[in-house]
């Protein structure tokens, strides 16, 4: 069966790497750092696939968009930014955009939606189970790179499965033995990164997933709190996707 065609489009090459290690054997792919280039490669390659950010140099996103919307053969079209505007949703919206992911996100669930729009997701390697919670930590300005992300990812899982077991008894344990790590440690760890994250936090964005104080900011949670909020929000995802 003949590789399908996977621009991608982004000024960072780290982002582009990553991608690449993970989609360079699935898809015939093409990488671009700047809008130019990708105008350039919808002509001579003419891609099945375009994922793109909207913040590229010499040529913008929104122009490479209305382009590849423009073609003949019609593509599948992933845009990401960190950045939206009533102006950025209408133009995605008219110019046949079918996903908008936004930055920072989790890159299993970007390769899991680049599946999803190919029409070739069982090619691709499997999301995690955590991927949905994983996004969630990481727009709550979580470290990925902290051990106390991947074992809060773990335990939160868990937690869902069963919102009546004990954090101290069970869970912590739990997700211990499971990483060679005693239960003291991973609460210490998950404790850390929530700390982190919340010292550094972007108020807005925790104002949308945990209920502010009297002062009008959110209060830095409890792990057991921090937990159950992002286990309930999970959860009411599921339910809405079934």
């Amino acid at each position: 069966m003949e590789m399908r065609k996977l621009l991608l489009v982004d000024p960072s090459p780290s982002f582009c790497a990553a991608l690449s290690e993970i989609l360079g054997s699935v898809y015939d792919l093409r990488v671009c750092y700047d809008g130019a280039q990708a105008m350039t490669q919808l002509e001579s390659f003419s891609p099945d696939v375009l994922v793109t950010d909207l913040t590229l140099p010499a040529v913008d996103g929104i122009t490479l968009i209305k382009a590849a919307a423009g073609k003949i053969h019609k593509l599948a079209i992933l845009v990401t930014t960190r950045f939206s505007s009533p102006y950025i949703e209408n133009a995605l919206a008219q110019n046949g955009v079918d996903y908008l992911m936004f930055k920072p996100c989790d890159i299993r669930a970007l390769v899991e939606r680049i599946g999803d729009l190919s029409m070739q997701a069982g090619s691709v390697p499997p999301p995690s189970i955590c991927t949905g919670t994983g996004n969630l930590l990481l727009m709550l300005g979580l470290n990925a790179g902290r051990k106390g992300y991947a074992y809060l990812e773990q335990i939160i899982e868990l937690f869902r499965q069963d919102p009546g077991r004990s954090l101290t008894k069970e869970l912590y344990p739990a997700v211990g033995r499971k990483n060679q790590a005693g239960a003291a440690s991973v609460e210490r760890a998950v404790r850390g990164v929530i700390q982190t994250a919340w010292e550094n936090r972007d108020e807005a964005v925790w104002r949308l997933y945990l209920t502010p104080g009297r002062g009008g900011a959110v209060a830095r949670p409890t792990n057991r709190a921090f937990i159950a909020t992002i286990a309930h929000i999970m959860s009411k995802q599921e339910q809405k996707r079934a």
